[in-house]
């Protein structure tokens, strides 16, 4: 009359009997990816956080130290190859800034401990080239040249040129004299040196070639250079630092990295994140960017867009016909080739072909999904489960829901951050002012709650009998796993189970709805009622 082998997960916006086989009026703590019901695993003691409260935490390369920061913060690492200090950008905390080993993690937490503005910023005025020395009387022919420098900071990141000096004609004999060099600017770039550059007209080019690099102190300089003997070309005409105020950094294909601010959606140039010469305008606000194959899912307060490119000089803008706007820039989670976010509706799944589809619409209708506050939603990746934390209605919780939105659980517990680590594919969350290691400790592991849907009888009967097969048992008086059954919505039964032995209920009723939960830590792949012991044996 009842029996279930394959369990799946809750679906509260369905009636109970309803209800497919196997599916579950609720479902806590429940992992159930395999089809046998069974829990989570207990979250590892990794270290107490040193900030008195956090919503941003990230892992430090492969490192034992952890960045921490107060507010809402986007953290990736950089895109260079041959990089040996875990280079690392960020922003949201300030002005776009970028750390990498040989400060983050210097002197004591929080870390990071010392940073850099990211980027390197377009001097403010030119150098003075004035020509000296004796003319060759019998050369008709002048060199006209024309100056500029950039900054370069200790890592060799440059910037885009000075404004260009007044055009000076030099002749054989002569040579320029710089003077009025600015020094480094304002603010904590790293600044410390700038390459001269000159155009040449002897040469038959307009642009600019490199000429010599000086100390960034060093505000004079006497160029004798030959033509001939200059440099290459000066490579960032339109470099240019990111806004002050651009937020969401994400690392991208081919080295690209980007960010937005307002309406605008913001592209490096392909490994080199301290030049960000590109960018897209959106038609609403954005809310917050995430990676795909080929491009980006751009999450707006409208319609999503889809940003494509192979080269971020040709990047292309397409927008989703579907009005789903993002409410919460933290609920965004890259699931690999697409992108889920919180919407008014539910989450989203937006992948690069287009489709948007509501995933949690299948098990949580409007009012239910409402109750979570969906712009408080923050959330990370664990295999293939989207797992959220909310501060709701009825107060704080979390959940997890498959990518494809085909099973969905409760988790009784909140975190306040988290980070998915690309290196060992681990959950790390902030609960009670500590970073853990989450579904990890399988000698710790959660109990689960899981109620199955209701059966009807076409008549009243009596279930006689009950079996839980499971993958192991508890010795009498441990709880955990316990099987109860309701009948007509009212608890008959409960059984703390030992063994895969069926056992009696009780039979002094009759009903026609009949339901069962079970609880515990013990993996269980069937359970079974019968009207009948002899059934079950």
């Amino acid at each position: 009359m009842f029996d279930i082998s394959f369990f799946r997960g809750a679906s509260p916006k369905t009636e109970p009997h309803l209800l497919e086989r196997g599916e579950a009026q609720r479902a806590v703590n429940c992992r159930l990816q395999s089809g046998a019901l069974g829990p989570f695993r207990g979250a590892t003691q990794v270290q107490a956080i040193s900030l008195p409260s956090v919503k941003t935490i990230h892992r430090f390369g492969e490192t034992s130290f952890w960045l921490e920061f107060a507010g809402d913060v986007d953290v990736a690492e950089g895109p260079l190859p041959s990089d040996t200090e875990t280079t690392t950008y960020f922003t949201g905390d300030g002005e776009p800034a970028m750390t990498y080993a040989g400060i983050a993690t210097s002197g004591v937490a929080p870390y990071p401990a010392n940073r850099y503005r990211l980027g390197i910023p377009r001097p403010a005025s030119n150098v003075t080239a004035t020509v000296v020395g004796t003319a060759d009387p019998d050369d008709d022919n002048a060199d006209s040249r024309a100056y500029t420098f950039t900054y370069v900071s200790a890592r060799g990141e440059e910037g885009p040129p000075a404004p260009s000096s007044v055009l000076v004609d030099v002749f054989n004999g002569q040579s320029v004299d710089l003077s009025d060099i600015p020094v480094a600017p304002t603010g904590n770039y790293n600044i410390t040196a700038k390459r001269i550059y000159r155009t040449s007209s002897a040469s038959g080019d307009t642009e600019f070639f490199f000429v010599a690099e000086i100390p960034v102190a060093q505000t004079t300089y006497s160029d004798v250079i030959a033509s001939d003997a200059l440099g290459e070309v000066l490579p960032s005409y339109d470099w240019t630092p990111p806004p002050d105020d651009m937020q969401g950094l994400i690392a991208c294909d081919n080295g690209v990295m980007a960010g937005f601010s307002g309406k605008e959606v913001y592209l490096c140039e392909p490994y080199l994140p301290h030049a960000w010469p590109y960018n897209l305008t959106m038609d609403r606000p954005v809310v917050g960017l995430v990676a795909i194959r080929g491009g980006i899912v751009v999450a707006t307060k409208g319609q999503p867009v889809i940003v494509s490119f192979t080269n971020p000089a040709a990047a292309s803008q397409d927008a989703i016909e579907n009005p789903r706007a993002c409410v919460s820039k933290r609920s965004m989670v890259d699931m690999g080739d697409f992108a889920v976010y919180a919407t008014a509706d539910g989450l989203v799944a937006v992948d690069g072909a287009g489709n948007a589809p509501v995933i949690t619409s299948r098990v949580l209708d409007r009012y239910q999904w409402e109750r979570f506050n969906p712009s408080t939603i923050h959330a990370y990746r664990l295999d293939g489960w989207y797992v959220g934390f909310y501060q709701g209605q009825d107060g704080n919780g979390g959940f997890a829901i498959t990518a494809r939105g085909d099973a969905y659980v409760e988790l009784d517990f909140y975190a306040e951050a988290g980070f998915t680590d690309p290196n060992d594919g681990g959950l790390y969350l902030v609960i009670d002012g500590n970073i853990v290691k989450w579904d990890d400790d399988v000698a710790n592991l959660l109990t689960f709650v899981w109620q199955s849907g209701v059966v009807i009888a076409s008549q009243p009967v009596n279930a006689a009998a009950a079996r839980v097969d499971a993958e192991s048992y508890p010795v009498t008086g441990d709880a955990s796993l316990v099987l109860k059954v309701y009948a007509d919505g009212t608890l008959v039964h409960t059984q703390q189970v030992t063994s895969s032995d069926p056992f009696p209920l009780p039979s002094d009723y009759l009903a026609r709805r009949y339901s069962v939960e079970l609880s515990g830590t013990r993996k269980v792949r069937r359970v079974t009622l019968s009207e009948s012991m002899d059934l079950l044996t």
